[in-house]
């Protein structure tokens, strides 16, 4: 049977894993003057037992360690802390199997001050686009990991665009990543973006590439905010969360021409689920390459979900939730990779002050039944049951774990009838903390 592989650009020695109990992490590894840590878990998503093994990488891509697990079907790994790597390990993982798998990648910083989490990477590119990049806006500068995912030396340049009157455009020379490793690129001291920089970049190589994106906040504003970087645009890209004067969150959206011509980018708000009046409709035009990011952070409740259609071209989107004291982002999902099941490899209640919530929107014409499904309880005895919900077109399915009466720490699945394409992301949120407790992934689709 062939092996499947997601790759994790940025892995570091002391993990945490919001699966388990939180437990402080050490400080391992630091870019713009704070302390990161990552841990990650991997889900078997098919029907037999998965060979699983978790090659990691130094960055001069020599061998850091070797794991290798069996993982029931349906059930899920969580690696805390890593083994066999030495302490203060910085580097790279590729995960492969020989059943369809997902990974997610927990990052903390600052003994949980700052936290985040993406999905592994399963399609690795020769050029990544990266919508949002910043360098001093308002508190908020970026920094990404490049990992080389081929098997030769890669020859990696970063083209940077920025927004009218926002920086400079830039080019990094070539560096090379060996096959494995992975390199951080940090905007903090790429004085050639100028003072203020806000915009876009293009990550190209000769060999396929992933890329995780942190945007880090240490203003006013002390979170994180991390996203995938995309290997393909579409025409047509869902976003299921959309949030306004929500309990204190707004919703940043950014938009990459991802195209060779220029698009036409509109941008649908969905049904208020809140019972109010819907956001007004944006649009803009783009050059190709070229970005621009729509802020909804008015005064009027707003939770629902968007469409960004493109005309003309192609684009990516990046979706940014903020608050005073924390923040979180996820990836616009394609139309095109929409099926009638979705994978949500950790939700959690009552977890060390955690709890998860799912947002998902169907493509389909007219009202749905959405349907979430929860795995076995691996911390209690408590099983909640499985939720049905009739959801209009256009409208988002909206389920929070935090009404659960005892813990909870387990996985989902959500499939609708009759059999629609459906795409979810999940939050994950201590309300309670004073520091950044925000966590976001994209569910997957299989």
């Amino acid at each position: 049977m062939s092996r499947k592989f997601v790759t994790l650009p940025l892995v570091c020695a002391i993990l945490f894993a919001l699966g388990l109990a939180l437990m402080p992490a050490r400080r391992v590894a630091a870019q713009q003057g704070i302390s990161w840590a990552t841990g990650f878990q991997v889900q078997n998503l098919g029907t037999a037992a998965a060979n699983v093994s978790v090659q990691l990488y130094n960055p001069d891509g020599s061998n850091a360690g070797t794991i290798s697990e069996s993982i029931p079907a349906n059930a899920s790994k969580t690696y805390f802390p890593v083994p066999n790597v030495s302490p203060g390990f910085q580097g790279s993982a590729v995960i492969s199997a020989d059943q369809q798998i997902a990974a997610i990648l927990n990052i903390s910083g600052n003994n949980f001050a700052y936290s985040e989490s993406v999905l592994g990477i399963a399609q690795p590119s020769n050029t990544v686009r990266l919508p949002l990049i910043m360098r001093n806006n308002s508190g908020f500068t970026t920094w990404f990991a490049v990992q080389n995912a081929g098997t030769a030396p890669a020859s990696v340049t970063v083209q940077f665009s920025p927004n009218p009157g926002t920086g400079n455009s830039f080019t990094t020379p070539a560096r090379t990543i060996a096959p494995g490793a992975s390199a951080i690129f940090d905007q903090a001291g790429q004085n050639e973006l100028g003072s203020v920089f806000i915009g876009s970049a293009v990550v190209t190589g000769n060999q396929p590439l992933a890329v995780v994106v942190n945007q880090t906040g240490t203003g006013s504003r002390k979170t994180l905010l991390s996203y995938s970087g995309f290997a393909s645009g579409s025409n047509d890209v869902i976003l299921p969360l959309i949030q306004q004067a929500n309990a204190g969150f707004f919703t940043g959206i950014s938009v990459q021409n991802s195209g060779t011509t220029p698009a036409t980018v509109n941008i649908a708000y969905g049904p208020n689920l809140t019972g109010g009046a819907s956001l007004t409709n944006d649009s803009v035009t783009l050059q190709p390459g070229g970005s621009a990011v729509f802020i909804k952070n008015g005064a009027d409740r707003y939770i629902g979900s968007a469409t960004v259609s493109a005309s003309g071209g192609e684009v990516v989107v990046v979706v940014n939730q903020l608050s005073s004291n924390s923040g979180t982002a996820y990836e616009g999902i394609s139309s095109t990779s929409a099926t009638d099941k979705v994978s949500l490899p950790l939700l959690m209640a009552r977890n060390g002050g955690f709890f998860s919530g799912v947002q998902c929107r169907h493509l389909g014409s007219g009202a749905v039944n959405i349907t979430l499904t929860y795995t076995p309880n691996t911390v209690g005895s408590f099983n909640p049951p499985p939720v049905t919900r009739s959801v209009a077109a256009g409208a988002a399915f909206n389920e929070l774990q935090s009404t659960f009466p005892e813990r909870y720490v387990g996985s989902g699945v959500v499939t609708t009838s009759p059999a629609t394409p459906v795409v979810c992301i999940v939050n994950q949120l201590n309300n309670t903390a004073t520091d950044d407790r925000f966590l976001t992934y994209n569910g997957v689709n299989y």
